[in-house]
C-alpha cells in the first residue's frame, strides 16, 4: 500500500483525503509519494516525489475532474515514466501497480526534505520548459532529465551526490528479487 501525502494545495482540491497521519497504516516497500500542485503557464500540473529515492513523476494540465480517478492517472503515469527511463520492462509493471494498491491520499506529512526537493525539481521544470533546447520537449524527456540530474537529496552522507533515476533502479531491483 501506498501513501501520497497532498501538500496544502492539492488538499483543498482533492476529494479522497480521509485518512490521517496515525492511523497505523503500513508504507509500500518501494516507498510513500509526495504531491503537490504547482501551476505554469495558467495550467495546473501535478508532481509527486518518492521519499526514499526521490523520483519524481509530472503530470501536466491536470483538470479538476482528472482528480477524481488520480490514483489511477498517478500510476499510469508512473508505469509511462519508469518504463521511457528504462527502469523497468512494460510486463514488470503489475509489480509496481501491486505494490501501490490501494492508494491512499493523506495530508501532508510536512517532510521538509522532499518538500525543498519538490521545489527544486519545479524549479528545474521550469527552466527547461523556457529553455529553447527544450521547450517543446515532451513530458516524458523533461521528467527524465529531472530524474537524471545530480543530486544530494536523500543522502545522508557528506559530499555524497546520485540519481533519482539510479536509486528508484536498486528499489525496482529489490522489489523483483
Amino acid at each position: 500500500m501506498a501513501k501520497i501525502y497532498c501538500s496544502k494545495k492539492l488538499n483543498e482540491l482533492m476529494i479522497k483525503i480521509s485518512h490521517t497521519l496515525d492511523d497505523g497504516i503500513g508504507s509500500s516497500e518501494i516507498g510513500d509519494w509526495n504531491a503537490h500542485l504547482f501551476f505554469y503557464k495558467r495550467a495546473k500540473n501535478l508532481i509527486f516525489v518518492n521519499n526514499k529515492s526521490f523520483y519524481c513523476v509530472i503530470i501536466e494540465n491536470v483538470k479538476k475532474s482528472d482528480l477524481k480517478n488520480l490514483d489511477n492517472l498517478f500510476l499510469t503515469r508512473l508505469i509511462d515514466q519508469l518504463t521511457l527511463d528504462n527502469l523497468i520492462e512494460r510486463n514488470l509493471a503489475q509489480i509496481i501497480i501491486q505494490k501501490h494498491q490501494p492508494i491512499v491520499f493523506c495530508p501532508t506529512n510536512n517532510n521538509k526534505r522532499v518538500i525543498g526537493t519538490i521545489n527544486h525539481y519545479i524549479f528545474n521544470y521550469e527552466v527547461y520548459r523556457n529553455h529553447p533546447v527544450w521547450c517543446d520537449a515532451n513530458l516524458g524527456e523533461l521528467n527524465s532529465l529531472i530524474n537524471d540530474s545530480i543530486t544530494r537529496a536523500g543522502r545522508n552522507e557528506r559530499r555524497k551526490y546520485g540519481r533519482p533515476s539510479e536509486d528508484m533502479k536498486v528499489l525496482i531491483n529489490s522489489l523483483i528479487r
